[in-house]
């Protein structure tokens, strides 16, 4: 890639594709609705803009004005809590990491060196200038607090070697688009460009490395401390930055200042004289101009903050602040078991085998062999969500009956994953191209991105409602009827429903009637609600839904109520992961035969009414009902596969109709068998270890130990257990990703260490009596209420399709003009 430029001649093609990739950019890291700081370096004198990432574009003219003359665009990290909002206590937790490789290095090293250290491809890639890039990795959720933002960072800059200058929470960075790197030591004057941009890839936080947290401390007085320390003097890293402009280990010139700076203040220098040392000290490391000046403010907020002097080699003694909570670094003998040590974990569960015949079955077979290897999407995760999508085009007609129970082809998906590496939601955008065409009305009008209360799908789907009242100008006697609501004459819903935990924690709240209407619905019975003022009913609804969830936040979630009452087992869960690396996407441009195969499907499929087996498949049947019926394991995993026999009978009528087939025969029946399995296996990995008294025992001993190790483990809890259980159970610990461990060496040897893994609190908790809270944060309100639909709409608008990689060739025309 030719990064040289010799100026800031953009054309007017440039700035608009410029501006189309910025747009694609700020959509994949930045929060939509943050307040962000857009700093010019050096600083104008018009000062910052304040904006929202859509909002951003519009500012364009501005910085590309700033640029010519000089001056480079940079962005805030983190958003801020208001416009003109500079100070650290000013910057909100975000959502956003990053290393900066600013030593001279090709994009390939600089990729190895990531994989080395087991971090997972950015999010974004930008090059500054030839041979400096900018990785930026976008995370699942709001990091708790600005603390947990600058151990990451700093865990990244340590396991990079990477500038560490970008460890402060406050920190701007430059921003890509229609400009030029204009620093003086830039003379060719680099364009600062999107190398990569995959909105796709988002991580839990507890795949980066973390340091660890400061320790704390009391700021001591120079005359108490146990060794004599000169008022006026400098520790040895101070010194070294005052006198060879040697920067502190670890630290860029900035922070080396600063920490300079409340190394004098500790050590009893006055503010200006310490004040003018560093000035000299920043004109000697060759700081930029806007950095100079801000050397004065700098020093000022560190002597504003109790500080302790740092230790010198020089001098006698190593002076220790004890940490308060601190676990020490060396295991004591009476707490160590080489035996116990020793034991190593069980590998996690693998994902279940591919379960060929379903993938292969008739309509489902053609879908796959076109797109299955032109997307990262996991095979399993795709042939199902096509099932749910027909299941829910097709409607009512087709149906199966148990007795007196009449079975639908509707179906409840859940795809679990480890955030974006588990490529929940990649394909769901190829499915709907593909389904569209059998039914546009469907697709414009059937579908919904939101699931938060059993009302508002009720809404979604409500009858007409008519009321009979007296006849304006009539005689006492006379009336007529009006249409109050002419409801919904569609009764299709699909909804997609991207964060299905949030939806299970909406089900969760005190009077929601969530949970009691998605079992109806996929029972396929009448839905009401019970409102005094606006009772609303659904007849004949035919509810479909697509969830992701990673399984770390499925299993907190997880309560026995919805458990054993029925909702989860209404749920094929299925796992999935990244199923290969696309960096820029498949080749679907043209789908083939596809779509016109799947609306054949679709207008037979309406054509069906009570389905039944063949004989073959009758037999079949009898043969694994027993094992439909009678799942091992917990009382939980069987509950949560209770419904095994319901949900292999509507997979085998969904395999028969796009297999063109009014009759389950025996290959449809055994290739709905064979997702079933893998559903079922699937939901055994899931949720090993909810409700087991010895695995949450151990959570919980972790969350108030961290640190602890497997041998204190096993003498607070595992005693009663056995060492060969505790292991097993910590194995599902560590696989369900609420904790990770750690070997440490302490005295020659290894030992496991164990820390609970991400934030530890939810917008929605418990209270001491096992109620749900919810945490009103901005945007919420507690006495707003929560529907699915804008009720002035009569159906759902069609979520907006995911994006996609950049690639230069398919960008669109761009309409920005300068």
């Amino acid at each position: 890639m030719n990064s040289q430029h010799d100026g800031l001649d953009f054309t007017q093609d440039e700035i608009e594709i410029a501006v189309e990739r910025l747009r694609h950019f700020l959509d994949a890291v930045l929060e939509p609705d943050g307040l962000y700081e857009i700093r010019p370096v050096p600083h104008t004198a018009g000062g910052s803009i304040w904006t929202t990432p859509p909002d951003l574009p519009d500012h364009i003219p501005v910085l590309m004005a700033w640029n010519r003359s000089r001056v480079n665009p940079y962005f805030s990290l983190n958003p801020r809590k208001a416009r003109g909002a500079t100070k650290g206590i000013d910057t909100l937790p975000g959502a956003l990491v990053v290393a900066d490789f600013d030593s001279g290095m090709t994009l390939a090293e600089a990729g190895a060196k990531i994989a080395a250290a087991g971090l997972p491809p950015a999010t974004a890639v930008i090059q500054t200038s030839a041979s400096h890039w900018h990785f930026y990795w976008r995370l699942a959720e709001r990091l708790p607090n600005l603390e947990s933002h600058k151990r990451i960072q700093r865990g990244l800059a340590e396991a990079l070697a990477t500038c560490p200058n970008v460890c402060s929470h406050q920190q701007v960075m430059r921003l890509p688009g229609p400009f030029c790197n204009v620093k003086p030591d830039r003379p060719a004057m680099p364009r600062v460009q999107i190398v990569e941009c995959d909105p796709n890839r988002i991580y839990d936080a507890n795949v980066f490395p973390m340091t660890s947290p400061e320790p704390a401390f009391e700021a001591v007085a120079l005359d108490r401390l146990a060794i004599t320390i000169q008022k006026g003097s400098l520790s040895d890293a101070s010194r070294a930055l005052v006198e060879t402009a040697t920067l502190f280990p670890n630290k860029g010139r900035r922070a080396s200042i600063f920490e300079a700076a409340r190394d004098m203040h500790a050590r009893g220098w006055e503010l200006s004289q310490a004040a003018g040392v560093l000035m000299a000290v920043g004109a000697r490391l060759g700081l930029e101009p806007d950095d100079q000046a801000d050397i004065p403010r700098q020093v000022r907020n560190a002597f504003a903050t109790p500080a302790n002097p740092g230790y010198a080699v020089a001098e006698t003694a190593t002076i220790q602040f004890p940490t308060a909570g601190s676990v020490s670094a060396a295991a004591n003998d009476d707490d160590y078991d080489a035996e116990l040590e020793a034991l190593p974990l069980p590998e996690a569960a693998a994902l279940p085998p591919r379960p060929a015949l379903a993938l292969s079955h008739g309509v489902i077979g053609d879908f796959m062999r076109r797109v299955e290897h032109e997307t990262e999407a996991h095979p399993v995760a795709l042939a199902t969500t096509l099932l749910v999508a027909l299941g829910n085009v097709i409607h009512r007609g087709p149906h199966y009956v148990v007795g007196r129970t009449r079975h639908h082809v509707n179906l409840f998906l859940a795809v679990v994953g480890n955030t974006g590496a588990g490529r929940k939601g990649t394909g769901g955008d190829i499915v709907a191209d593909c389904v569209r065409p059998a039914d546009p009305y469907w697709a414009e009008f059937c579908q919904s991105p939101n699931l938060v209360s059993g009302e508002g799908v009720i809404d979604a789907l409500r009858d007409r409602v008519e009321k009979i009242v007296p006849t304006k100008g009539g005689g006492p006697d006379e009336f007529e009827t009006i249409v109050v609501d002419p409801g919904v004459e569609d009764k299709r819903l699909l909804i997609t429903c991207a964060e299905l935990v949030s939806a299970f924690k909406a089900g969760n709240r005190e009077n929601s009637v969530l949970s009691q209407t998605l079992r109806e619905a996929w029972d396929g019975k009448t839905l009401r609600t019970m409102a005094k003022n606006a009772a609303r009913t659904a007849t004949d609804p035919n509810l479909s839904i697509i969830g992701h969830a990673t399984r770390q936040e499925l299993v907190k979630v997880a309560r026995e109520s919805d458990i054993f009452g029925g909702t989860y087992n209404r749920f094929l869960f299925v796992l999935s992961e990244r199923a290969r690396l696309l960096p820029h996407g498949g080749d679907l441009d043209d789908l083939g035969t596809v779509p016109a195969r799947i609306a054949d499907v679709v207008t037979f499929a309406r054509t069906v009414g009570r389905m039944r087996r063949t004989p073959e498949a009758d037999r079949l049947w009898e043969r694994v009902y027993g094992e439909l019926t009678s799942a091992t394991g917990s009382d939980l995993l069987a509950a949560v596969l209770s419904r095994g026999e319901a949900q292999t009978l509507r997979l085998s009528m969904l395999m028969a109709l796009a297999a063109g087939r009014a009759e389950i025969t025996a290959d449809d029946l055994a290739a709905a068998l064979d997702l079933w399995r893998y559903s079922a296996a699937s939901a055994r990995v899931i949720f090993a270890g909810v409700h087991d008294a010895l695995f949450n025992k151990i959570i919980e001993t972790i969350r108030s130990e961290p640190g602890i190790t497997r041998t204190a483990l096993y003498r607070r809890i595992g005693r009663s257990t056995g060492s060969t259980a505790l292991v097993e159970a910590l194995a599902r610990v560590r696989a369900s990703g609420l904790a990770t461990s750690e070997k440490v060496p302490t005295r020659g040897r290894y030992v496991e260490k164990w820390t609970a893994a991400g934030p530890q609190a939810d917008p929605e908790t418990e209270d001491h009596e096992g109620k749900m809270v919810k945490k009103v944060t901005k945007g919420d309100s507690a006495d707003q209420p929560t529907t699915l639909l804008d009720t002035s709409c009569t159906k759902n608008q069609v979520p907006a399709a995911p994006a996609v990689a950049w690639e230069p060739d398919r960008l669109a025309p761009g309409k920005y003009s300068i």
